[in-house]
């Protein structure tokens, strides 16, 4: 009789767990969302490929990814530039301006400056403005402002002489020390800025992909192999290599490509491939050798 009992005991718990895993199994599956009607667009904004990926609902799929440099920036970027919708009305703007002013941020402004250019073009755009900022305030800030503050250290000193992305990583530095200075009087900035080398990072902070294949042209192999396996955290092979950041990701030549059993989003970056290579990409497709419901030639 106790054997019995035990007997049973033992197939209860291996009966639950194999109902738990083919639930778990099929929930897992439910959750990758799949276009009902394949789609092919021409896009060259990075956030219209994003906006892509959301009005199809994108969840949990696999990214196959075209192109030399995989856009994942790790600068969790927002928008920075004050705009006049953003204040109650223009006194609100001014109160901040003076507040700035008073406390010796910036220098006066000017008479004939209106308020919404004095805060973009002067304090946002003010190289120093951290500097004098930390050394007047000693006070625990928030990672990704630090991230900011660590990023901006290696600038030159001329905001005018900054590349685009550096100039947007000092308006969103100042706008976040701005934020935490003024809290009743700084409005929050919240819209994602979308660049070329951020977009599917957005992505797959918003659980789009789960995995990530990054192909490059395979003249370029010997180059890339060099700039990736310098990556920490790099686990490299003869024809690829693997790692991770935030999901897996594995990088190599096209030649070595393989087509999966999934459907597959697909981006490709037209100036990194030659005519020849485009069109064989496209052949892949049309003849489902990779098998895809979304695909953008970016």
């Amino acid at each position: 009789m106790t054997k019995q009992r035990r007997f049973l005991e033992i197939f209860g718990i291996i009966a639950f767990c194999l109902v738990t895993i083919c639930v778990l199994s099929f929930s897992g599956r439910s959750q990758v969302t799949f276009s009902a009607v394949p789609k092919l667009e021409y896009m060259s904004e990075p956030r219209d490929v994003y906006r892509f990926w959301q009005d199809n609902k994108t969840y949990g799929r696999i990214l196959f990814f075209f192109g030399r440099g995989l856009p994942i920036d790790r600068t969790d970027q927002h928008a920075a530039l004050f705009t006049p919708a953003e204040f109650r009305n223009e006194h609100a703007s001014s109160v901040l301006c003076n507040a700035i002013c008073d406390d010796g941020y910036a220098t006066a402004i000017n008479a004939s400056q209106h308020c919404g250019d004095f805060l973009n073009t002067t304090v946002l755009c003010d190289r120093h403005f951290a500097a004098r900022w930390l050394g007047r305030n000693h006070v625990v800030l928030p990672k990704k402002v630090n991230q900011l503050i660590e990023i901006s250290r290696g600038y030159g000193k001329s905001f005018a002489a900054l590349q685009a992305e550096q100039k947007t990583v000092i308006n969103t530095l100042n706008r976040r020390l701005l934020e935490i200075t003024y809290p009743e009087l700084c409005p929050k900035s919240g819209e994602f800025i979308f660049t070329e080398t951020n977009y599917v990072f957005a992505g797959v902070k918003s659980n789009m992909f789960r995995k990530i294949y990054h192909i490059v042209p395979d003249r370029y192999w010997p180059e890339d192999k060099k700039k990736y396996a310098g990556y920490s955290g790099a686990q490299v092979y003869d024809n690829s290599i693997r790692s991770y950041f935030h999901v897996p990701i594995l990088t190599l030549p096209l030649r070595e490509l393989r087509p999966l059993d999934e459907k597959v989003i697909i981006v490709v970056v037209d100036e990194d491939w030659s005519r020849e290579e485009v069109n064989e990409i496209v052949r892949l497709v049309n003849n489902k050798t990779f098998k895809s419901d979304l695909v953008v030639f970016n």
